[in-house]
């Protein structure tokens, strides 16, 4: 017979008291607090190869950090020979991210998730409610991180795994100068962005990272010095268009 996980949203429906912990007796363990404890214990653990792919500084998703150096092309810049471009879309992505943190900081959800929070299967479970980002498509799971603090379970260190899909900013640049396009992407999960940055355009994407929908924010352009001689006018999108796009990638 399989044995079924508590989801996290499951184990923050504890009784609500926990969280006015300024009401108790700051050295009392109540009854409310070891049957969070015990439901904690019940998490699997983070399996070590998501835990070595974590930021030892943010405990998340390692990515991948500062953008690189521009790189200059051998040939001049065929599509823009006299205007700088900065193309920026809006997106949603799918990526496996991580976020491990204080059990404090993943209850978030309102009083009515707590009581719709219900039994789920599956390793670590599939919760709803805002953790879940209402965007991650069941895919989310929750897992402990070492030890449960069996003093002060809110403390114990948990963490959320899913791939979204992700809201999403893609930027890319194309700069004067003759230098290759210049891409940057910031993922939002949890509260939390994830940066990603490379060189040479989409082509070069991250290859983990897909993409199911696209909005076009905009196009910005430049002149290039003296060679103002093309078309640099600009474009964006209006708030109230859905200006849908082709995923760049």
């Amino acid at each position: 017979m399989s044995t079924r996980i508590p989801t996290l949203l499951q184990i923050a429906a504890v009784p609500l008291a926990l969280c006015l912990s300024s009401c108790k007796a700051p050295d009392t363990v109540t009854s409310a607090d070891r049957e969070l404890a015990d439901r904690l214990e019940k998490l699997p653990n983070l399996p070590k190869e998501i835990e070595a792919s974590l930021d030892p500084r943010t405990n998340a998703t390692k990515t991948t950090g500062v953008p690189p150096e521009p790189e200059k092309l051998a040939s001049p810049l065929a599509h823009a020979p006299c205007c700088s471009i900065r193309d920026q879309k809006q997106l949603q992505v799918r990526v496996a991210l991580t976020k491990c943190g204080p059990l404090r900081d993943f209850v978030i959800a309102p009083i009515s998730d707590l009581v719709m929070a219900r039994d789920s299967g599956g390793n670590g479970g599939a919760p709803t409610g805002p953790n879940d980002s209402s965007q991650s498509g069941g895919t989310t799971r929750v897992y402990k991180l070492n030890t449960v603090n069996r003093a002060n379970a809110w403390d114990t260190t948990v963490c959320v795994t899913s791939d979204g899909p992700w809201d999403a900013a893609f930027i890319e640049e194309r700069k004067c100068a003759n230098y290759a396009p210049q891409d940057s992407l910031f993922v939002s999960a949890w509260g939390t962005i994830y940066d990603y940055y490379w060189n040479g355009g989409t082509s070069n994407h991250p290859p983990e990272i897909s993409v199911v929908a696209c909005r076009d924010t905009g196009t910005l352009r430049s002149p290039c010095g003296t060679l103002g001689s093309c078309n640099c006018t600009s474009n964006s999108c209006p708030a109230d268009q859905p200006c849908t796009c082709s995923p760049p990638w």
